[in-house]
């Protein structure tokens, strides 16, 4: 049985979210399903699309109170090795609101495979610091930067919260534009948003 979608914030700080016993077995069997399809995919996939639609149907699990299903966490966990997909997914909080992100980045952040989380996390960190919940922002880019220290996003988050960039200016992104931006970058280089794999881990 897993946690209700809200039940995951209070691990996630307390950095419980891949204890035993919580579906890992489940999550990684998902896991490998999802690097294969990955690996055998064609090279014609529209991936853009592909994001888009898997983070709708994620975030409709979390408004709606599901867990989301395993198979789809593991894709999305794939997915969001693109930056193209991961940056959009991010702009998804002006359609479902800072409440149901924070609630899905939290979740995914503790359920996806140790390698998969620096995105989500990255993400999850983001929005909490917009948000002045500099408490979660700096858990979650340290969550981040523990399994890749050189996460390019989770960086500049955290060397935004020790400079103390006011919420405020975070606020100020256009989220509208910025989403506008990333969907023409992914339309003239479709290359781009390919997702790119982490080192499988040592079976050991």
């Amino acid at each position: 049985m897993h946690a209700s979608p809200d039940a995951y914030a209070g691990v996630f700080l307390r950095g419980r979210c891949h204890d035993a016993g919580s579906g890992r077995d489940a999550v990684k069997a998902a896991t490998r399903a999802a690097r294969d399809r990955m690996a055998k995919s064609s090279n014609t996939t529209d991936w853009f699309a592909e994001g888009l639609h898997r983070i709708r149907e994620c975030f409709d699990h979390v408004q709606a109170g599901r867990v989301i299903p395993v198979d789809e966490l593991a894709w999305l966990g794939v997915l969001l090795t693109s930056v193209l997909i991961r940056d959009i997914a991010f702009t998804f909080c002006r359609a479902y609101g800072d409440d149901v992100a924070r609630r899905l980045w939290t979740e995914v952040a503790c359920r996806v495979e140790p390698e998969f989380v620096p995105a989500p996390a990255a993400n999850l960190a983001f929005l909490a610091a917009r948000s002045d919940d500099l408490a979660l922002a700096r858990a979650a880019a340290e969550r981040a930067l523990t399994i890749d220290p050189e996460y390019s996003f989770a960086n500049l988050i955290m060397h935004g919260l020790n400079m103390g960039v006011p919420p405020a200016r975070l606020r100020d992104i256009d989220l509208d534009d910025l989403a506008a931006q990333i969907t023409e970058r992914a339309m003239e280089h479709p290359a781009e948003t390919r997702p790119v794999l982490p080192p499988a881990p040592d079976p050991s």
